[in-house]
């Protein structure tokens, strides 16, 4: 979520993300989320 933020990413922004599915995308979509 810090990432996200530092890049900008604002709430309401869309964010793709392409990652089989493991351990990492369930932490990428809660980054996604709490930002």
């Amino acid at each position: 979520a810090h990432a996200l933020l530092s890049l900008g990413i604002a709430p309401d922004d869309r964010v793709a993300i392409c990652v089989e599915r493991s351990v990492e995308m369930v932490v990428g979509l809660l980054g996604i989320l709490k930002a």
